[in-house]
């Protein structure tokens, strides 16, 4: 019977482990030791430790958006002085706040697709044409 050494007979939890047993048992490939942290953060300026600590705690999220409701959103965030990030979390939340008014069933229509991950894709509304317009002359105004 041969042994496979990447391989252990049942799990252990290497963050409950000692550094120094983790370091000889092999920490997990895609984790780096406690050591290894240790040096980078040796490496790091003040600065850079203070930026590592921050975004450490800040909770980034990606979505994928239409093209033109991202520039409908860096329009709005550049009229309003504001990040576009913050603005997206308002309209959502005025979103949220919609829905629990109306009720979670607030017309948008549910179209099924043959997909493994979900069973429907969503119909977007327009975008109002108020908002086209303004896009339509931002766009124009920042080529310029």
């Amino acid at each position: 019977m041969s042994v496979q050494k990447d391989r252990q007979p049942f799990p252990i939890n290497s963050t409950e482990l000692d550094p120094a047993v983790t370091s000889v048992m092999g920490a997990p490939k895609s984790k780096e030791t406690i050591y290894d942290q240790m040096a980078r953060a040796k490496r790091l300026t003040p600065a850079q430790r203070k930026k590592a600590q921050k975004d450490k705690l800040r909770h980034r999220v990606m979505f994928d958006l239409p093209e033109n409701l991202d520039d409908v959103l860096e329009m709005l965030s550049h009229e309003e002085v504001a990040s576009k990030s913050q603005l997206a979390s308002f309209l959502i939340i005025k979103g949220l706040q919609e829905i629990e008014k109306l009720g979670m069933k607030n017309g948008w229509e549910k179209v099924p697709i043959r997909s493994l991950r979900f069973d429907y894709k969503l119909n977007l509304p327009k975008i109002p044409d108020q908002f086209e317009r303004r896009l339509k002359e931002f766009m124009k105004n920042k080529e310029s």
